[in-house]
């Protein structure tokens, strides 16, 4: 999932598309129960309700993929990673399952350490700490709750089980490129608005059957696995990926007699085509990141000081951080640069 590219001339576009969104993505692929999370998690989920409606008639795919435009990072953003557990041969391999979404050409860069990975310490900084022991596969979404994440000390990141138990490969490197894909700021590619396969669900028995194994009640079910909201305020998206690492696998026994075989998805375990477009089109390669950045910036304050999102708190907070990281980007350049 993904957004399009971006010019210094096009920036007003984009930071007016901003200021009216109103939906959020969600990021939690959870395997676990209730109980088993941590109260200071549970205070502060993974993902938000999205705005679910129709799809306007005519409204077509213009970009590869979905991204989510109000937790994006800046344009040459360096993602640190540190690690909360694992040992030092486990930490390695997720990076490397990881590297994918890093080699592709985009501006985005990661940085795991020199020789050996980092440890992550009491109110680490790191745009993306990974633990081992909470319960499921799952990631925010790019900057989301990045503030208070750090003042709880809480992971941005999951791998239940990994450093114990690894899932073999490839499904060990799908995973954990999937959950970098929400770290960069990617949505479920199922829940695509461009998905027009979503009434072969039954969902009478997938609501029972996450209700009955993961205790969701049938807000919770839709809100993971329904397509989201076409609202290009807040998202933007491409014709539809089957092949994408952001997809879940679909069970059969869910699907209505006589689905299609072109809305049966498999899990995917490398990044596609268009994961790699997409990529691309979110973090573009621009003469001058410090002035993209700053661009951004600008354009997002006019839109809080206008005051138009002050009924909406969780955007105004996420973009408020966007500005501040966009910011932060733009002064180290300058710095550098002189």
């Amino acid at each position: 999932m993904k957004c399009s590219a971006r010019s210094i001339g096009a920036i007003t576009s984009f930071c007016m598309v901003l200021c009216c969104s109103l939906s959020a993505a969600h990021n939690l692929e959870t395997v676990g129960t209730q109980s088993n999370w941590r109260p200071a998690r549970l205070a502060l989920m993974p993902g938000e309700p999205s705005t679910l409606k129709p799809r306007p008639e005519g409204l077509g795919p213009v970009v590869e993929s979905v991204f989510v435009f109000k937790y994006q990072w800046p344009v040459g953003q360096v993602l640190h990673v540190c690690f909360l557990g694992g040992d030092e041969a486990i930490r390695q391999r997720v990076i490397a399952a990881a590297q994918p979404w890093f080699t592709a050409g985009a501006s985005i860069m990661v940085d795991a350490g020199t020789q050996t990975s980092r440890t992550c310490v009491s109110h680490d900084t790191s745009e993306i700490r990974i633990s081992f022991d909470e319960p499921g596969y799952w990631s925010y979404i790019g900057t989301q709750n990045r503030q208070q994440l750090i003042d709880q000390g809480l992971s941005t990141l999951n791998l239940e089980a990994f450093d114990s138990q690894p899932p073999d490969e490839p499904r060990f490197s799908g995973i954990v490129l999937h959950e970098f894909g929400h770290a960069i700021g990617f949505h479920h590619e199922h829940q695509s608005p461009g998905n027009e396969c979503a009434d072969t669900v039954d969902w009478g028995k997938l609501i029972t059957y996450y209700h009955d194994h993961y205790g969701w009640d049938e807000a919770k079910t839709r809100y993971n696995l329904e397509p989201l909201a076409a609202d290009r305020r807040a998202y933007d998206w491409s014709a539809f990926d089957p092949d994408s690492i952001m997809i879940y696998a679909s069970n059969r026994q869910f699907l209505v007699e006589g689905t299609p075989d072109a809305c049966i998805f498999h899990d995917n375990n490398a990044l596609s085509s268009q994961d790699k477009t997409g990529l691309l089109k979110a973090y573009p390669v621009v003469a001058d990141n410090a002035l993209e950045n700053n661009a951004r910036a600008a354009m997002i304050d006019v839109i809080l000081r206008r005051g138009v999102l002050a009924q909406d708190a969780s955007t105004v907070k996420a973009l408020s951080t966007q500005r501040d990281l966009l910011q932060r980007a733009y002064k180290r350049a300058d710095a550098a640069h002189h």
